[in-house]
């Protein structure tokens, strides 16, 4: 079973747990006698008091195609196209509210224009407007929406590519959590902060502002899974790399990492909350190799190097980290008897004939050393 099939899973099992509003959908709406009512285009809304449409408030299950909600329309009820079949949809000038779980479980949703009115995606605590809209794989937030809510598009396990436009303040708690398909994303200028989990399987962060959005590490790193999830997220701000452990072992660490990354007084040693060896030593690796090629002359990491080298070399080569071998030979990092030590443990054909050619090259090259 792959992680993906893993964590299909395990979500599953955490979001139908019983007395959850997850999936089921309500089929219970009443008309309510003071107020009136019109369809239009299988879509039910309420109007207001100059018997115009201003609010949908329901939509069958059944309901399939396009939706294209109509401009007047300022609201969105909570619930309203939950689980329907909807595969496309398009939001009015006009609206300014989307309540919770409006759209949550439409797995057939691919395409949203969110169209030029609303300025928040979500309107509650816990709002999960998109949750679990599995088939969709791009979106793009308008420049006039500043706040993205909490699990707004959590467990769209599809969705690739987020364009997140000037203009956005805030990302919610949990707001792409479980996206495991989002690997990049970049933050526009104005974002100024970030809530915990939002972007849990985010591996890179493309940061354009000259400062870091507030809790940027409780958005970008997580608790849970290690087994399952990417090792390190990478985060390139103002021209230089920071790498962090994706996993760290408990609330108090993250906490403290975050607090140091924000107030920039930690861009190195991350490693040291990591949740594992193998992550501990992969940071150290990346954080090594990125620095020596910037021209520095003794990163923090070199030290760490230095005292756990054959360690190292042997993370590298159960790893088949062969392109970092690569780099640390390049990067002077590793002298003859490293290059030996190397050819003795791996046992890969391609591993051995990348490390000997490289090492002659760097003018490491010895008799002794054969494939």
């Amino acid at each position: 079973m792959n992680n993906e099939e893993k964590l299909r899973r395990l979500f599953a099992k955490k979001l139908i747990q019983p007395g959850t509003r997850h999936f089921e959908v309500e089929d219970d709406f009443e008309k309510e006698e003071e107020k009136e009512y019109t369809t239009i285009d299988g879509v039910l809304y309420e109007l207001d008091n100059t018997g115009n449409p201003y609010a949908a408030v329901k939509c069958s299950p059944d309901k399939k195609g396009a939706v294209v909600i109509p401009e007047g329309i300022v609201k969105i009820n909570a619930r309203v196209f939950k689980g329907s079949k909807i595969e496309d949809l398009v939001l009015p000038s006009t609206l300014r509210v989307i309540e919770h779980a409006a759209f949550m479980g439409c797995k057939y949703l691919k395409n949203i224009d969110f169209g030029t009115g609303i300025t928040k995606i979500g309107d509650t605590d816990e709002d999960c407007v998109f949750e679990n809209c599995e088939s969709l794989k791009e979106i793009n937030i308008p420049p006039q929406v500043e706040r993205i809510g909490e699990k707004a598009f959590s467990c769209c396990f599809a969705l690739k590519t987020v364009k997140l436009n000037e203009g956005l303040l805030r990302i919610e708690r949990n707001a792409f959590n479980c996206c495991y398909n989002l690997k990049e994303i970049t933050f526009p200028k104005t974002l100024g902060s970030i809530g915990k989990y939002a972007l849990s399987w985010i591996q890179k962060v493309n940061v354009q502002g000259k400062m870091l959005p507030c809790d940027i590490v409780l958005g970008v790193t997580t608790r849970g899974y290690p087994d399952l999830m990417p090792s390190i997220v990478e985060i390139n701000y103002n021209g230089d790399l920071i790498f962090l452990p994706k996993c760290i072992v408990n609330d108090v660490s993250m906490k403290n990492l975050n607090n140091l990354v924000n107030a920039a007084a930690l861009i190195e040693e991350t490693w040291k909350y990591a949740v594992d060896d193998s992550t501990e030593k992969e940071l150290v690796v990346k954080d090594y190799i990125y620095r020596k090629e910037k021209g520095e002359e003794l990163p923090k990491s070199q030290e760490y190097i230095n005292q756990n080298k054959q360690q190292v070399l042997a993370w590298l080569v159960n790893m088949d980290r062969t392109e970092d071998i690569i780099s640390l030979i390049h990067t002077k990092a590793l002298s003859t008897e490293n290059i030996e030590y190397l050819l003795r443990l791996t046992e890969n054909v391609n591993m051995r004939a990348y490390i000997l050619d490289t090492a002659q090259k760097a003018g490491l090259y010895k008799d002794s050393l054969n494939i």
